[in-house]
Order: structure tokens, then C-alpha cells, then sequence
């Protein structure tokens, strides 16, 4: 299939002046339409970035229907190449995607390598593929810390990739911070030299098997 397939999703709600739709009377329908570009993921490295653009959910924890239409005005801005938006805080720390979570291998003192992605205390929604990601770095004896990768440690970044369950693990090329992000953080980029890198690696073909 060449072209990409859309996502759909219809919320009814009642009017502004009922408390609960009945046979009777009308409701409001909101669909919102989305292409989905999995096969654009697998196929084209040049599709692996990932740009900051958006702020915290306003209700982080869970999936609920309002995020549908509150990230189309982020959709709108995403860029080409973008293979997903992040939301991060004011203090420049990554949190997770529009539709994904964000992980991020570093390098620390003496050597250390660690695995980084933002927990439920700063308030994500913990996927499936998450879990697994979890589960897959307990196997390989690779620590994990829960806290946002902060973009002012990014030197010590080392790989990245994306997780849900319909990408699997995604390996990035680049994240960057885009101009345009509505924090108002200072734009910055980090390009990563092997994708996917070697942790990456091991924990994809765990996750995958």
C-alpha cells in the first residue's frame, strides 16, 4: 500500500444545554481525522527526528478525548521530516510525543550508561511498549531512571528512540528543538552518529522477540 491510512475518531457528546444525549434530542459529533505514516517510520531514516514543540497535557496521565483536538494546532506545525512532536517542560526536559513515549540513552560519570525517560511523577502516559522497553532493560542489566532527559545534558546523549504499540521501537536520528515551540526554549539540535545505536539495538530485538 503506497498511501498512508488515516485514523479516525468520533466523539459524541451532548449539547451545551443537556446533561446526557438522549433518543430525542440532538448531540454534538467531533471526528478528527488523522494520517497515520507507520510505513514512512520503517522505511525512511530520514523520517526518524523528533522536534520539541509543545507543553505539558493539560491532563497528563491519561488518554482522555480533549488531547485529540488540543495537539492538532502542533500537528499543523510539525515539520516534514518530523517523525513526531515532543512536549517538554519549562525546564527543557523531554516528557514524551504527541502519540508516543521518549526515551534516551546517556552516558554519565565514569562511564555509566543509562536508560532516561520521564515517569509518572512528571506526568506521561505510561504505554504499553513503555513497559516492555522496562522490562527489556532489566534483561540486558541496563539501569533505568525515571526523570525527563534534560536538552542541558544532551552532550551526554548517546541514542534515542520513540515506543508505542504500534511503532515498536523507533530509533531517531535527531531531536531538536524547534524555534516555534510555545515554552519559548532556545532552539538547539542533537544529531546521534550510529542509529540504531547498540542499546537501542539489543532492546528493540528484545522487545520485538
Amino acid at each position: 500500500n503506497q498511501h498512508p491510512s488515516k485514523i479516525a475518531t468520533i466523539i459524541v457528546c451532548p449539547r451545551d444545554d443537556q446533561a446526557a444525549p438522549t433518543i430525542s434530542t440532538a448531540v454534538n459529533i467531533h471526528v478528527a481525522v488523522a494520517t497515520s505514516h507507520q510505513h514512512l517510520f520503517r522505511s525512511n531514516q530520514q523520517n526518524h527526528v523528533a522536534v520539541v514543540l509543545g507543553a505539558p497535557r493539560d491532563v497528563p496521565i491519561g488518554k482522555e478525548s480533549g488531547w485529540i483536538t488540543q495537539r492538532q494546532s502542533l500537528e499543523a506545525m510539525r515539520p516534514r521530516v518530523a517523525a513526531e512532536i515532543l512536549l517538554a517542560n519549562q525546564q527543557g526536559g523531554l516528557l514524551e510525543g504527541l502519540v508516543t513515549n521518549v526515551c534516551v540513552v546517556t552516558l554519565l560519570e565514569q562511564d555509566k550508561i543509562v536508560l532516561q525517560t520521564a515517569g509518572m511523577g512528571d506526568g506521561v502516559v505510561w504505554g504499553t511498549m513503555r513497559k516492555r522497553v522496562l522490562e527489556a532493560c532489566d534483561v540486558l542489566g541496563l539501569q533505568v531512571v525515571e526523570q525527563p532527559p534534560w536538552a542541558g545534558e544532551r552532550t551526554l546523549w548517546k541514542e534515542a528512540f520513540l515506543t508505542n504499540a504500534l511503532r515498536g521501537v523507533q530509533p531517531l536520528n535527531r531531536i531538536e528543538c524547534d524555534v516555534r515551540n510555545i515554552l519559548g526554549l532556545e532552539p538547539w539540535e542533537i544529531e546521534f552518529s550510529e542509529v540504531p545505536g547498540v542499546w537501542t539495538s539489543k532492546i528493540q530485538a528484545l522487545v520485538e522477540a
